[in-house]
């Protein structure tokens, strides 16, 4: 019985798709491409708000607490030390005011960076920004001298880091 089954497996015929269903199938794939691009089209505007300026000169490193005009006249906004509050276009919060986050360029600790288990004794400071643990917000990186910046990135807590040693 299974031995006749198989044979009648083996007889069975792999038609091609008729012309239509190709047609169909061609007519779905145009329309979810059209809408993924719809998509990306309107979500542009998030990415307005998280590229840095092209500017450089007028860099500012700035914390949003919001993102709505309504909701900033109405926020009590308290900056940490060496920021300011600051309202603009976008939204309202805190921008950093101390010139050495100011005057200085801030990088950013890349994934491969932060994977490193082991670091060179090599002694050229950075001032590194780690993420707290919040208990008010807003919460603010609180800076912190390493000998370079392995040692700083290594720290999961690190976010970035300017060249030199903080600032008391």
């Amino acid at each position: 019985m299974v031995l006749h089954k198989l044979k009648r497996v083996k007889e069975i015929k792999i038609r091609p798709p008729s012309e239509e269903s190709v047609q169909l199938w061609t007519i779905i794939s145009l329309i979810i491409l059209f809408l993924i691009g719809i998509i990306v089209l309107n979500s542009s505007h998030i990415l307005d708000k998280i590229q840095p300026s092209n500017n450089i000169t007028n860099l500012k490193l700035k914390n949003y607490i919001s993102y709505s005009a309504v909701e900033c006249s109405k926020t009590q906004i308290d900056c940490a030390l060496g920021y300011e509050k600051f309202s603009d276009k976008t939204g309202c919060g805190c921008e950093a005011v101390n010139e050495r986050i100011i005057g200085n360029n801030v990088t950013l600790c890349t994934a491969n960076q932060k994977k490193v288990t082991a670091c060179t004794t090599l002694y050229k400071p950075v001032c590194a920004f780690k993420q707290v643990e919040c208990i008010k917000a807003p919460c603010y990186p609180v800076p912190e001298t390493y000998s370079n910046i392995c040692s700083a990135c290594a720290d999961k807590r690190t976010l970035f880091y300017i060249d030199g040693e903080c600032a008391n």
